[in-house]
């Protein structure tokens, strides 16, 4: 499936017209979207800001997007789909929000009400970490999570990643191999036992980290322009990132890594490959905060105008096979 999508993707041989063409499933929402995953093409979750009647959230299923009320209020910035256990969802974001779905109910919990979740990730439904700070950046309140299955507890940052205003994202490869990345260059690696900082290659912000197995994952971030850092199971090295503006977001599944940010930037990597930017051009030249490369091998973005509060104009875009119903909630 992966070297059928890196076709379509760099040189469309034989494609369709819905494969030659980003999509725009949504676009000028009022509301940011913040966050996109799933489980297959047509089973979409994305999740974004909160203009007043809720925070946007939406799922698409059985060929149609639905607005989901989660009984909550605030921005959400992260949604994660655990791969097994009672709760198939859980969303993060402002007030130390976390929001778990269990197929039915929306139920929430608050970790600190003075923070913003930026981002979560499990390796278990009782060993569940989401990570975050002050959302305006001028307070240094970095705070760290852990769900033990009944409650959230704070747990203690290494102290350069503790005097930082956010830790923004956080991924493992396993329960004993999890990253999180942050401001200055700042990442943090937990082994099963302790957090220890590790030495990424840049000084610069990091704004999200994934992979996809202990010696595939990347971290993306920059002021401007943009860093991509990697590691490879022993060093993490500085990826050449030319003149690609800042990035907000990097999915990796397998060889096919993706990774979109301001002014609508969407990149491309296959394997031992380049980076390089997407040959369609882009589909929107608002700011992309997230993406994810769904198992048939369609890419999904999305973002808004997400420089300031409040986070507005909300849009998605979509590159693959499928046709994707238009959304207007």
């Amino acid at each position: 499936m992966r070297a059928v999508w890196w076709t379509v993707v760099v040189g469309c041989v034989g494609c369709n017209g819905a494969a030659a063409t980003w999509q725009t499933p949504a676009s000028d929402l009022g509301p940011a979207l913040l966050s996109v995953t799933g489980t297959a093409e047509g089973d979409v979750w994305t999740v974004g800001a909160d203009a007043g009647d809720g925070p946007l959230v939406g799922h698409l299923h059985d060929g149609a997007w639905e607005r989901v009320d989660v009984g909550s209020a605030g921005d959400l910035w992260w949604i994660w789909l655990p791969p097994t256990g009672d709760v198939q969802a859980w969303a993060v974001g402002a007030g130390g929000r976390a929001l778990a779905f269990d197929g039915t109910t929306w139920t929430e919990t608050v970790t600190d009400p003075d923070l913003t979740l930026f981002g979560i990730w499990g390796a278990a439904p009782d060993d569940v970490w989401a990570v975050g700070g002050d959302v305006t950046g001028s307070v240094d309140v970095a705070g760290l999570f852990h769900w033990d299955g009944d409650t959230w507890t704070r747990q203690e940052l290494p102290p350069a990643a503790a005097a930082l205003t956010a830790v923004f994202k956080v991924w493992g490869a396993a329960a004993d191999d999890v990253w999180i990345c942050g401001a200055n260059g700042v990442v943090a690696h937990y082994d099963g036992t302790a957090w220890g900082m590790v030495d990424a290659a840049t000084e610069r912000t990091l704004l999200t980290v994934a992979g996809d197995g202990p010696d595939n994952v990347y971290a993306v971030g920059g002021s401007g322009n943009a860093e991509i850092v990697h590691f490879d199971g022993t060093t993490w090295t500085n990826v050449e990132a030319r003149y690609t503006p800042e990035l907000n977001g990097v999915y990796v599944r397998g060889d096919d890594v993706a990774v979109a940010g301001r002014t609508g930037a969407v990149w491309w990597k296959h394997g031992d490959g380049a980076f390089e930017e997407d040959p369609r051009g882009r589909a929107t030249f608002l700011d992309l905060h997230a993406t994810w490369i769904d198992p048939e091998g369609g890419v999904w973005a999305v973002g808004g105008a997400i420089t300031a509060l409040p986070l507005s104009q909300g849009v998605i875009v979509y590159g693959g096979r499928q046709t994707v119903p238009v959304w207007t909630p």
